[in-house]
């Protein structure tokens, strides 16, 4: 495996273990996608299987267009972030970006470890695998029909199945413009408090939120999924009584709702930000590149939770990323 660092520095910035099984290559910011003049380096530079960032020193605005030239140019290519000085407060954009991992402050010292290599090979090989492989109805898991021990009883790193809800304001960044900072921060501070509300009798983990969006951890119960889907049903059908009785907005605010299954290393809220799981950056990408306002989109795990008298109201759509999905019709 190559693995390649797109760094400022002169030298790696945080110690790699050793290993025969892999290649670091360490590059600088104008290498992200240069042509080099030989034809075996061209090839070598196709044939990376991960790549890093380095946003050590980088402003916002420089880092958001070196973000853009990785997704275009290496739209093949996982790649992550290296943000050893903390200096991004909220790691979570990056995996909305389409991260697969971040390597953040506490890994100055411990480094690339053998550990994360291991799960950075098996997402490289599931990824691969992913594109031939047969899916079964519900997909390549099964929702778990045991009880849910309750959010206190998971460890932190243990590897547990759970529905992922990703919801997120209509032209969130267009709305955050319109309505400045101050306005909009008061709006989504008004949003978390109504859908902790709603979904509490699921009891759902608001586990991820960015500027616009949030994510939503659903225990494993085919009961509890269908009771989440027909809530984001009716969050549509009454987003115009919502937005005025409990958003407090003249106007009315339809929500884009996305809905994934599968497993990942648990984490609890705020400390997320080094976790490599191929279905969170799946619901990211879902979410938002396929979800829209009033609508709710699932992928094929979540078919078998929707409910047998609402399951005229979701029609097939074309697949993403290899995946099968449906979504809600529109209300009128």
């Amino acid at each position: 495996m190559k693995i390649v660092v797109f760094t400022s520095a002169s030298s790696l910035p945080c110690p790699f273990a050793n290993s025969g099984r892999y290649e670091v290559i360490l590059k600088g910011l104008d290498a992200i996608g240069q042509k080099e003049g030989r034809k075996e380096e061209q090839s070598d530079e196709k044939g990376q299987d991960f790549c890093y960032l380095d946003i050590t020193g980088l402003d916002e605005s420089y880092c958001k267009r070196l973000l853009k030239k990785i997704r275009t140019i290496y739209p093949d290519c996982p790649w992550g972030i290296l943000d050893l000085g903390g200096e991004s407060p909220d790691p979570a954009l990056f995996f909305h970006e389409g991260a697969s991992d971040y390597l953040g402050p506490h890994c100055k010292a411990e480094g690339f470890t053998s550990q994360r290599w291991k799960r950075i090979q098996e997402y490289v090989g599931s990824k691969t695998a992913q594109k031939g492989a047969p899916v079964g109805k519900n997909g390549p898991l099964c929702p778990n029909e045991r009880s849910f021990p309750g959010w206190k009883s998971i460890n932190s790193g243990t590897i547990f199945p759970f529905y992922l809800l990703y919801i997120e304001p209509e032209h969130g960044e267009g709305l955050k413009t319109s309505l400045g900072e101050k306005r909009f921060g008061e709006l989504q501070n008004r949003l978390v408090q109504y859908l902790t509300q709603l979904f509490s009798s699921v009891d759902a983990l608001l586990w991820m939120q960015t500027d616009t969006s949030f994510l939503f951890l659903i225990p494993p119960e085919i009961g509890r999924a269908s009771q989440v889907i027909e809530d984001c049903l009716r969050l549509a059908l009454n987003a115009p009584l919502i937005s005025y009785e409990k958003l407090q907005l003249d106007f009315s605010l339809p929500l884009a709702c996305a809905m994934h299954y599968g497993e990942l290393p648990f984490q609890p809220p705020g400390k997320t930000g080094t976790l490599v799981a191929d279905c969170i950056n799946y619901i990211f990408h879902l979410g938002y590149q396929r979800a829209q306002g009033g609508r709710l989109v699932l992928s094929e795990a979540v078919e078998g939770a929707i409910g047998a008298p609402l399951r005229d109201l979701f029609v097939a759509i074309e697949p993403f990323e290899g995946k099968k999905l449906l979504q809600s019709k529109r209300f009128l």
